[in-house]
């Protein structure tokens, strides 16, 4: 799905995309075009691999959004979207969410990130001013592989807000980008690491410098990005191949309450992603599922017949 807009209050929602190339790709018609208010939400995107070819022709994307020269994109929601499926041998895949250029105010929350079987990739790459990172699970699937990286979260921006996300089993779990990313204070905490690294290394990179073992977590990582008190690193993140935690999961019970938060655009994050509600008060999941509280959605009843008189 290619657009290329003017304007505002652009909506891309409740698709099922698979077999392409690119799924959503973003940009302005020209290049002092400012685009606001664009909400991609409720996307299932998935299988790339048909599109791989040896030459980096199509490096596919399941999101890719890009603000240039003196235009920009802003407003920008993106939020309870899967991404999985075979996206093919990381030849070519730049990512299941791709940012470049000038982004602002954008809002990631709620999305589900599952592993390429067998082979690496990045999952998310973003870069924004204003840019909040809330509740979403990345799951990873190998290590580098055909020379080729595979990170959880490459990050950049200003004023960025990251917290209560799981992200597990990719080579670098974040990879600071740059001359960026910063962080608004205390908005780097309440998040699930685990079972990263190749051996137990390269966990973590801060801004393009030398990689931090994962054993140094509470140590080098903290000291260099600020990380808080309350994020931590586990062996396991003890999910569920949907990316849902299991009973006894370190995710259950690790994140901040951010009801205060859910407003406007972003109300729906008082939900996780299959509309189980979050506590109003107290402790979140760590994640995009929320386990065990809260009420799911009334489901339809089933077997009914109806008499005509």
């Amino acid at each position: 799905m290619w657009l290329a807009e003017n304007g505002t209050n652009i909506s891309v929602y409740n698709n099922n995309i698979y077999n392409m190339g690119h799924g959503i790709a973003f940009g302005q018609s020209s290049s002092s075009a400012t685009v606001a208010g664009l909400y991609f939400y409720g996307n299932h995107i998935h299988d790339t691999a048909n599109w791989d070819s040896d030459n980096d022709q199509y490096h596919e994307a399941g999101m890719h959004l890009w603000g240039y020269a003196s235009g920009h994109l802003q407003n920008i929601y993106i939020y309870n979207n899967l991404f999985d499926g075979n996206w093919g041998n990381m030849c070519c895949i730049t990512g299941h969410i791709y940012n470049e250029g000038d982004l602002r105010n954008e809002w990631v929350f709620n999305n589900v990130s599952l592993p390429n079987p067998g082979k690496s990739m990045n999952a998310f790459t973003l870069g924004a001013s204003n840019l909040y990172v809330l509740n979403n699970t990345i799951v990873g699937g190998a290590t580098a592989d055909n020379g080729h990286s595979n990170m959880g979260l490459d990050i950049q921006g200003s004023a960025i807000i990251q917290q209560n996300n799981v992200i597990t089993s990719s080579e670098t779990l974040v990879y600071g980008n740059k001359n960026t990313p910063a962080w608004v204070t205390g908005g780097l905490d309440y998040n699930l690491y685990a079972n990263g690294g190749s051996g137990g290394a390269d966990c973590f990179n801060w801004k393009q410098a030398a990689y931090i073992n994962c054993s140094a977590f509470s140590t080098t990582w903290r000291a260099d990005s600020g990380e808080g008190s309350h994020s931590s690193y586990q062996s396991s993140a003890n999910l569920s191949a949907t990316g849902q935690p299991n009973s006894g999961s370190p995710a259950i019970g690790a994140g901040i309450n951010l009801s205060s938060l859910c407003i406007g655009p972003a109300a729906t994050l008082w939900q996780d992603s299959t509309g189980v509600s979050r506590p109003s008060s107290g402790m979140w999941d760590a994640g995009a599922y929320q386990f065990g509280t809260g009420s799911t959605k009334p489901v339809a009843p089933a077997g009914l017949t109806a008499t005509v008189h």
